[in-house]
């Protein structure tokens, strides 16, 4: 691990003070993080730090807060956690390059995938019917088997179909974006993670779980995490509010596809399925076949602008 790594995991405490934008360029300008970490307030300022930020750090620099974390890197070295810093080659360039929101300072990772191109994210409702999970393990296993990585969120319901479903297949792999690394939450999961890691990842922006009224939030940051890395978003079940419609609204904003499987009879799904077709430019499937098309018919790649496709008008609602 690198030498700088105690600030950078300092700074990640509070990363919301310190952008990763704006710390990598001013490592830039100053040559080193430990350059940043020393500089006075004026040079601080002068490489980007709004004043917030400044009495943030000023806060948090001490010798006891760099030993706190080289007791954590202690932790992540047993563990076999790596820590990807956003400088570094191997952070995710889709992430890097999003635009409607910071991504993260740095990334926890605990598995064998380390490459992060074409993703496909499956979200969906914590309660959903039964027909609802056997599609989710149908969709990931059949894209698993079109060499997709499957990203979802480990949460109960259409998460953990999704992830079933990519280890469904052959060589199917699959990355579980976590709003903390530890405690593995839900914890009946925790089985079923080493599994993941076996054949994909688990990431999170954050190591251990926030507490009280911030623990919530965490949920919601990390959906800006799922969508950026995927080429296109999945949604199978939703009501009209919640986690999955905040993915598909973060989706929108990112330019990426946003398909939405059509409901059996269920009022819940088909509320939750008229808002994002209408409100965030959902594209509609009956089945993986249907989808299949679908993704072919638009030549889905990273690089695909929201604005270049043809959407039919038979895919919208009557």
């Amino acid at each position: 691990m690198s030498k700088d790594l105690p600030i950078w995991l300092a700074l990640n405490q509070k990363s919301y003070y310190f952008p990763a934008k704006v710390v990598a360029r001013a490592i830039e300008q100053l040559s080193s993080l430990e350059d940043l970490w020393q500089s006075n307030d004026t040079i601080l300022e002068s490489v980007g730090f709004d004043k917030k930020s400044i009495k943030e750090l000023a806060k948090i620099r001490s010798d006891s807060t760099i030993q706190e974390c080289e007791r954590l890197i202690n932790v992540l070295t047993i563990r076999s956690v790596k820590v990807i810093r956003f400088i570094d080659e191997e952070y995710p360039k889709q992430l890097k390059d999003t635009k409607i929101s910071d991504p993260p300072l740095l990334i926890f990772h605990k598995g064998s995938e380390i490459n992060f191109n074409k993703c496909a994210a499956i979200v969906g409702t914590r309660n959903p019917t039964f027909y609802g999970r056997s599609m989710a393990r149908k969709i990931a296993k059949t894209l698993a088997d079109e060499e997709f990585i499957i990203v979802s969120g480990l949460a109960r319901g259409i998460d953990i179909e999704s992830h079933c479903g990519a280890l469904e297949s052959k060589h199917g792999k699959t990355i579980a974006v976590l709003a903390w690394f530890d405690p593995i939450y839900p914890d009946e999961h925790s089985e079923l993670v080493k599994d993941i890691e076996r054949r994909g990842a688990r990431i999170s922006e954050n190591y251990q779980k926030a507490f009280g009224s911030m623990t919530p939030n965490k949920f919601v940051e990390r959906n800006r995490i799922t969508s950026a890395l995927s080429d296109f978003i999945i949604i199978v079940e939703t009501g009209e509010d919640g986690g999955t419609v905040r993915q598909a609204e973060l989706a929108y904003k990112q330019n990426k596809p946003v398909f939405v499987l059509s409901p059996k009879e269920n009022e819940r799904a088909s509320r939750g399925f008229t808002l994002i077709m209408e409100k965030y430019n959902g594209i509609s499937f009956r089945d993986t076949d249907d989808l299949l098309d679908r993704i072919n018919e638009n030549k889905l790649s990273p690089e695909k602008r929201l604005s270049q496709f043809n959407l039919d008008p038979q895919m919208k609602l009557e």
